[in-house]
């Protein structure tokens, strides 16, 4: 068959073939979103609508260069370089972590929480920041709220960066490098302290999927202990920049929920854990009186 007379459908059937004879598990929905990207479209169902329609040579042959890089289990969020979070899609690259879904749930929670604060004035800390989608996507919500994101990588400050202005937030929030809290004001003093930590451990992380293994930085993944020392670290100095009545409210994996609770509760602090929506334990919040 010419390559001139190559239809959505025909393309779409062959990327599919191709990825499923190299078992990739959702290539389906990998087939066509790389399609929807090629061709444009905001929403990969409206390929539907354009089955019959002819692919220009030009596009056919991007479309086979991204499913080349997906037979590599490149994930699909780099290769098009965006995902969706909470109700915005965000610019990504390797050098930050792909937002979950489940990470999601830090917003909902807070936002919960909140309830009677939400036009306050709060000041928020994101640390290790990545993206930034969990704090622009705070700030989205409480509109006169500001926040600092820390990240030891530059980087992935830039990534946050350009996403603060894509969403109009880069006036209410301030990026910066840090060591978690070593480049911050002893002044700062924060209402909200949320952070997305690595908390694979480092046998654990040798065995991932390579679609993260290979692909997503290991420093956002994985302490190189066991998991647990980013939460000895924010609970050892969390209470300097927490105002009172403060809250930290962090991610974790799904049977650290204990050793996090014995962490913080030997600082003095109360802490609640939350599960998602596969019933895993995955987010704690921490105040000193709950």
């Amino acid at each position: 068959m010419k390559i001139s007379n190559i239809t959505v459908s025909i393309a779409l059937n062959d990327a599919e073939r191709i990825l499923q004879k190299t078992s990739v598990a959702t290539y389906k929905l990998d087939a066509k979103i790389l399609l929807s990207h090629i061709l444009n479209l905001t929403n990969s169902e409206n390929l539907i609508l354009k089955l019959n329609e002819k692919i220009s040579l030009d596009d056919y042959l991007k479309y086979i260069h991204l499913i080349e890089r997906r037979l590599k289990f490149e994930p699909v969020a780099y290769i098009i370089g965006n995902k969706d979070f909470w109700k915005q899609k965000y610019t990504i690259n390797n050098n930050v972590l792909i937002p979950r879904p489940e990470t999601e749930l830090i917003i909902e929670l807070l936002l919960k929480k909140l309830k009677g604060k939400i036009n306050s004035e709060l000041h928020i800390l994101d640390l290790g920041t990545g993206s930034g989608c969990i704090i622009l996507s705070l700030l989205s919500e409480l509109k006169f709220s500001t926040g600092i994101g820390i990240d030891i990588s530059e980087k992935a400050l830039n990534v946050a960066k350009l996403n603060a202005k894509k969403f109009d937030l880069i006036k209410r929030v301030n990026f910066k490098i840090s060591d978690w809290f070593d480049n911050l004001e002893n002044t700062d003093k924060f209402d909200i302290i949320i952070s997305n930590p690595p908390y694979i451990p480092i046998d654990e992380w040798k065995n991932l999927d390579p679609n993260v293994l290979n692909f997503e930085p290991k420093g956002a993944l994985t302490d190189n202990r066991d998991g647990l020392e980013n939460y000895r670290i924010i609970a050892n100095n969390a209470k300097k920049f927490l105002k009172k009545d403060g809250l930290i409210v962090l991610e974790m994996g799904f049977d650290q929920g204990n050793q996090i609770k014995e962490i913080f509760c030997a600082k003095g602090c109360g802490i609640e854990i939350f599960k998602d929506l596969q019933s895993i334990d995955r987010i704690v919040i921490i105040k000193d009186n709950l």
